[in-house]
């Protein structure tokens, strides 16, 4: 639904699963999440997954405060 509004098309979706979620998974591999983290999250994983998905993504979107 989000991808669905305007306002949130462009932005990565990246979801936190406790354990397997066979629905996620197969979003993820469809393309309509950026990243699927699971718990209990690792920092590191957290790292990764975001990088890649702006890495991936359009930056328009992304802003880092100060």
């Amino acid at each position: 639904r989000l991808k669905a509004d305007a306002r949130f098309r462009d932005l990565p979706l990246i979801m936190v699963a406790d354990g397997r979620d066979r629905a996620l998974e197969e979003r993820l591999q469809r393309g309509e999440l950026s990243g699927l983290l699971r718990t209990p999250v690792n920092p590191d994983d957290v790292f990764l997954v975001v990088q890649k998905a702006i890495e991936n993504g359009q930056r328009g979107n992304i802003h880092a405060t100060a």
